[in-house]
């Protein structure tokens, strides 16, 4: 039988294989692209605080967690075997972390603080109700920040039924079932998102909740190439990694936009501002790819400008 993790994420490889273009490259036409070098291969998933970077990094049941920013890069956490879904929780200056080998999510204490040696994993967060078996993508519960909501992909390919957890005090229950292979999750006081993929033609459907994750789901958008993870723009709307594209999903009204193609397989994603970053998960490579909006031509400009200007200081000098 095909380990946990290939089997919980095999409509999204096929999705990406389905739909991959010929590109060597993710092209952004409306942003400039770069790369964040990582210690190893960056996977699972990735939150950005601040000019901070938390990545996931490692082959299947050898991964860590590495925090990349002014001061350098540390690994804070280790012991990991497939990583799923990160969070950073400001009010408990904690990092959560999913692993669905593990079927459990554990916390990283004071993860901007000195690390002598990575902890092993953390402290798990589920003792009673699960454990969770596909766990896809875990976000703070935005009513309660010591509380989690995570996205369950299931693992039985045959009749998925992908579900909707809350953890908080040490236990897991179940707030919706009947998924098929349950993705991304975005969360809000206005409203919590969740991605599903289709068992059966892979294609991606964005479904909107309560906050609570209660009530009767409601379609935001369908009909895309796959969908792995979720995040807010600042604006508000939605980012989607969906099969081999970055899209952005308008929040009210469903409307789809491109925002970048030419991954393999497009899997963790983050925001901060309107800049965004991609785990490439169908070619590992040792980076993050970086998306920065392309300035202004006014503020393009003004950069010249000073530029000039400083190159004319120089020369008199």
């Amino acid at each position: 039988m095909a380990p946990r993790w290939l089997r919980i994420h095999l409509p999204f490889f096929l999705s990406a294989i389905l739909t991959a273009t010929a590109h060597a490259a993710p092209i952004a036409p409306d942003f400039v692209e770069s790369q964040i070098a990582t210690p190893d291969v960056a996977t699972g998933d990735l939150v950005v605080v601040g000019d901070t970077l938390f990545v996931g990094i490692g082959p299947f049941l050898d991964q860590a967690i590495v925090r990349i920013g002014p001061g350098g890069t540390t690994v804070i956490a280790d012991g990991f075997q497939s990583l799923a879904g990160l969070a950073y929780d400001a009010v408990g200056d904690r990092l959560v972390a999913g692993d669905n080998v593990e079927q459990n999510v554990f916390s990283i204490a004071s993860p901007f603080g000195s690390f002598a040696s990575p902890v092993d994993r953390g402290t798990p967060l589920i003792s009673a109700g699960g454990p969770i078996p596909g766990i896809s993508d875990v976000v703070l519960d935005p009513a309660d920040p010591t509380a989690l909501l995570v996205s369950d992909a299931d693992d039985d390919f045959v009749s998925p039924d992908g579900k909707l957890w809350r953890v908080a005090g040490g236990a897991a229950t179940v707030l919706q079932s009947g998924f098929d292979f349950a993705a991304g999750l975005a969360a809000d006081v206005g409203g919590l998102f969740l991605g599903e993929s289709d068992a059966i033609t892979f294609g991606g459907t964005v479904l909107g909740l309560a906050p609570d994750g209660t009530g009767t789901p409601s379609v935001l958008a369908s009909g895309l190439p796959g969908q792995f993870d979720l995040e807010f723009d600042a604006n508000g709307d939605l980012l989607s990694t969906s099969g081999s594209l970055v899209q952005r999903i308008d929040a009210t009204t469903g409307a789809v936009e491109t925002l970048a193609t030419g991954f393999v397989f497009a899997a963790g994603l983050a925001t901060s501002g309107e800049s965004f970053y991609v785990i490439e998960g169908g070619s590992p490579t040792a980076a993050v790819f970086a998306f920065d909006p392309v300035p202004e031509p006014s503020v393009a400009l003004l950069l010249g400008l000073g530029l000039v200007g400083m190159a004319r200081v120089t020369a008199r000098q």
